[in-house]
């Protein structure tokens, strides 16, 4: 029997063990380029794997929390569906979907990219140049996927790849219709077609200089500071005179919109310059030079980095048990902080300046951090502590039983469970109970009150309830108290003789408590119940008999009275006279 049990153990074990499979993530499709503002959805289902399993998202090696406000996560048993609810361009990277259990893990990852539609930065324009010069022409665009340049004239492809094109010494074979095509194989391509004149030179006797302008190359600059001074220097080192110099920013024009700044202009210098340059100074700026025989421009960007600070900083918080509460987390800066939240120093939410904490429990509460960090700038970080607390609960009172004048009656109020300090009040119908009434005293410690009265009388008979406050709510329970006082009469029916016709009025009154109700019978049959009158109308022969009054209040033994009516003829008045 014991080697029995010995191989079934075995053959359990080795079951398991069969069975203890760890997860094995099934290959995810290849994402095309999809549009700004679509619904998106990556589904990460298992091939094999023993639950219960645990799916975790990564973008870029990062965890994506369920709380990003464009981006939601639902999971089952096997199955979790990453749903982008209208990407955008932010939303390009790497994700990973990783699933682990008991005996192992596996992971698969896709990359998504947004398509941004292609728009110009810079067209090419019609130009017109001095035969012999060197000549160079932009056409620039931007999008997503990443645009390619592909230059044409008339129907041939004179070049590829390059925002620039450029012609060393240029000829009047140059002369002609050019075309600059931007496609990035998914939107619609953009189209430029722009003329080039070559304008010949003639040798005389005299020499003129004709010569359209040419700018010297503006450098890039670096990422600049708030409240720097910074000049920009716009020079031509070729061109003839007159010369006339407009500034733009992000393709607007700078020479009537210029509030933080100012431009001077010599005869062949331009100068733009900001005293204190500010974080709405940046932006995409524009040099143009033209005169008679043509026109040249340079552009540079300006980026002003803003030094971080905060907005709104996480504060010591206290959420009440099972409650749902937001903190927010903003900082301010340029370039734009990203927003992480850590608790033990483990990253549970990343780029939201919103972390929500729903139906709140005590596994919630400890010490939490907000970093702001942006690759520029020091990093800004706030610690915060968040604490449960709970609202009081109290153990119901049980019903109590009629009790007779004169015992001593105690009710306790306690408190289940909640946070402390707890605050007692007691109230009869609504009224609050003064403590210091003599038949009552009202006993209170940190989680129990009790109402004590001496000696009970009717008048202590009603509804009662004990209300519990603390910092964060209240809660109440209510009895009835009733104190029953023995029945006795107050008016007993009596025998009654009446004549033929005439009428009577009968009474049977009692008192106590609980409130006695009157009852009256004939031949054992209930005739008239809830009066303490009894009143008969025009007296016939078949009103005499034996009746009974009854009263009875459910809690003392039923007082009861037999009385006759007895009905003569009008004959018989004169000898009842």
């Amino acid at each position: 029997m014991i080697s029995i049990v010995i191989l079934s153990f075995t053959f359990f074990a080795k079951f398991l063990l069969l069975n203890a499979e760890p997860p094995k993530v099934q290959p995810m499709l290849t994402v095309p380029h999809l549009k700004e503002g679509m619904k998106f959805g990556a589904l990460c289902t298992i091939s094999q794997g023993t639950e219960p399993l645990r799916f975790q998202w990564f973008k870029n090696g990062f965890p994506i929390s369920n709380h990003i406000l464009n981006l939601k996560i639902e999971t089952s048993s096997i199955v979790s569906n990453l749903i982008f609810e209208k990407i955008t361009r932010a939303d390009s990277a790497n994700y990973t979907c990783v699933v682990s259990n008991s005996f192992g893990e596996d992971s698969k990852s896709f990359t998504l990219g947004v398509k941004v539609s292609l728009k110009w930065i810079e067209e090419p324009q019609d130009s017109t140049v001095t035969e012999g010069r060197d000549f160079i022409i932009n056409c620039k665009a931007e999008g997503i996927p990443p645009p390619q340049i592909k230059w044409k004239k008339g129907q041939n492809e004179v070049q590829r790849s390059k925002e620039t094109l450029e012609f060393k010494s240029i000829t009047l074979d140059d002369s002609g219709e050019y075309e600059c095509i931007v496609e990035n194989g998914v939107d619609n391509s953009l189209s430029k077609k722009f003329k080039i004149s070559v304008i010949a030179i003639v040798k005389c006797d005299y020499v003129y200089l004709i010569d359209p302008p040419r700018i010297q190359p503006i450098p890039p600059f670096p990422p600049l500071s708030e409240g720097m001074q910074v000049t920009i220097v716009c020079s031509v080192f070729q061109g003839t005179e007159p010369l006339e110099f407009n500034w733009y920013k992000d393709g607007n024009s700078l020479n009537k919109r210029l509030s933080n700044g100012k431009i001077d202009i010599n005869s062949r210098v331009s100068t733009l310059s900001f005293d204190k340059i500010t974080r709405s100074d940046s932006g995409n700026y524009t040099c143009v030079v033209k005169n008679v025989y043509g026109e040249n421009k340079n552009s540079f960007v300006l980026t002003v980095n803003v030094a971080m600070k905060w907005i709104e900083k996480p504060k010591d918080t206290t959420i009440i048990l099972g409650h749902n509460h937001i903190i927010t987390c903003i900082a301010d800066g340029f370039p734009r902080p990203q927003i992480s939240w850590r608790k033990n120093k483990n990253v549970i939410l990343s780029h939201s300046e919103r972390f929500e904490i729903k139906n709140a429990d005590y596994k919630d509460k400890g010490e939490y951090e907000c970093k702001a960090e942006n690759g520029v700038d020091q990093i800004l970080s706030k610690t915060f502590k968040i604490t449960i607390v709970e609202t009081p609960k109290i153990q119901p009172i049980s019903p109590f039983p009629p009790f007779s004048e004169g015992l001593k009656v105690r009710a306790v109020c306690s408190v289940l469970h909640g946070t402390e300090p707890f605050e007692f009040n007691w109230f009869k119908h609504e009224t609050s109970i003064n403590e210091h009434l003599s038949n009552i005293k009202i006993e209170t410690n940190s989680g129990v009150s009790t109402l004590i009265f001496e000696k009970v009388s009717r008048n202590d008979s009603g509804n009662y309830t004990c209300v519990v406050n603390n910092a964060y709510g209240e809660d109440k329970t209510s009895f009835v108290l009733t104190i029953k006082v023995a029945m006795k009469w107050i008016e007993e029916p009596k025998d009654m003789t009446i004549v033929e016709g005439n009428g009577i009025i009968i009474n049977c009154i009692a008192e106590g408590f609980p409130r006695p109700q009157i009852s009256w019978w004939k031949n054992k049959n209930v005739i008239l119940s809830h009066s303490e009158r009894f009143e008969i109308k025009n007296a016939a022969y078949k009103d005499r008999g034996e009746y009974e009054c009854k009263a009875e209040n459910g809690v003392d033994q039923i007082l009861s009275k037999t009385f006759k009516i007895t009905v003569v003829g009008k004959e018989k008045k004169s000898a009842l006279l």
